[in-house]
């Protein structure tokens, strides 16, 4: 009798590509002549038990790896597996979707993953001496296999955080008319979310996220959420090849992402966190006046003026307590297991 799969297996799988880590490829398929078959992009893009957030996630994960150079027949194999047990599986959920895809999505901004605007044959030339041909045929081929399942995705923060790593993804391979394809997308749907004057929280909340991650590739500040030791005045330095000119236009993203949240309620945690994250990115790149300006704001939000607030602060069970102090902690378990 055949041993079952096992189901944990897509979630290793998950935590694997989000740390830029796959099995270890075996030695180079020994006829370099093989035809291409993709046959895992197939499998994933068309199954119909699988969600297409799902679909459109792991075809963008096997696009990532296809870019990382991992051997083809490898990943061939792999995703044609978690293609088989995704089909049988008793949840399509995937776990921590929204934090998982916006760490994708930063990881994907920092510059050593997107280079900054060159001439297109510089950029074939780059792609080229870095990734085997045949992976960037098939990234390509995966990349629009996803942006097909993305367009079906009805969850709106996940669905524009994924054309976002999709961007990313096209602009690694070299690929311009994706890359520009998906960032029109972004452009438009940026656009029309600021326009409309009705834009609920999820719109809103999308809207703001790409105009951050979008700020956060001109200028990747980190912002923690729990106050560092000896805080961050003794962190080192923001790197000092960041122009004024990326700090402005990183800004004016920035300042747009405000704009949009502050159309939400006083309490609303979202809107709390845009001013907070704010402040202290001000505060990182030694703009004093403005950081204290948006905490100034961030007070008036939450009603407590005490820069203990601008840290979550550690609750029972592992749990953050946002906007108060926490004046007894419990360390011990909760009993859950």
């Amino acid at each position: 009798m055949p041993m079952k799969k096992s189901p944990n297996k897509k979630a290793l799988l998950a935590i694997a590509f989000a740390g830029g880590v796959l099995i270890a490829p075996p030695p180079a398929h020994s006829d370099p002549d093989a035809v291409l078959s993709g046959a895992a992009i197939e499998n994933l893009a068309s199954s119909a038990k699988i969600p297409s957030k799902v679909r459109a996630f792991y075809l963008l994960s096997l696009a990532n790896s296809y870019l990382m150079g991992t051997n083809r027949y490898t990943l061939e194999a792999q995703f044609e597996r978690v293609a088989d047990e995704l089909a049988v599986g008793r949840s399509h959920e995937i776990r921590n979707a929204d934090a998982h895809l916006v760490s994708w999505c930063e990881r994907l901004s920092l510059p050593s993953t997107a280079p900054q605007a060159m001439t297109a044959a510089a950029k074939h030339n780059q792609v080229t001496a870095t990734i085997p041909h045949e992976n960037s045929v098939l990234a390509n081929k995966a990349l629009f296999a996803a942006l097909g399942q993305i367009d079906l995705t009805s969850e709106i923060f996940e669905k524009f955080n994924m054309y976002y790593i999709a961007t990313r993804l096209f602009q690694k391979n070299g690929n311009t008319v994706g890359a520009e394809k998906c960032s029109k997308i972004l452009q438009e749907f940026v656009h029309s979310t600021e326009s409309n004057k009705t834009a609920n929280y999820e719109q809103i909340r999308a809207a703001a996220s790409i105009l951050n991650l979008m700020a956060y590739g001109l200028v990747p500040v980190d912002i923690p959420d729990l106050i560092q030791q000896n805080s961050l005045k003794n962190q080192p330095p923001v790197s000092p090849s960041i122009t004024e000119k990326d700090f402005t236009q990183s800004e004016n993203l920035k300042l747009r992402a405000v704009a949009l949240v502050d159309c939400l309620s006083h309490e609303n945690d979202l809107r709390r966190k845009t001013h907070r994250n704010l402040s202290l990115w001000y505060a990182q790149l030694g703009k004093n006046s403005k950081a204290e300006k948006e905490k100034q704001i961030l007070f008036e939000l939450v009603g407590c003026h005490d820069d203990i607030i601008l840290y979550a602060q550690p609750g029972t069970c592992g749990h953050l307590v946002w906007w108060q102090k926490v004046t007894v902690k419990n360390d011990m378990s909760c009993g859950m297991g």
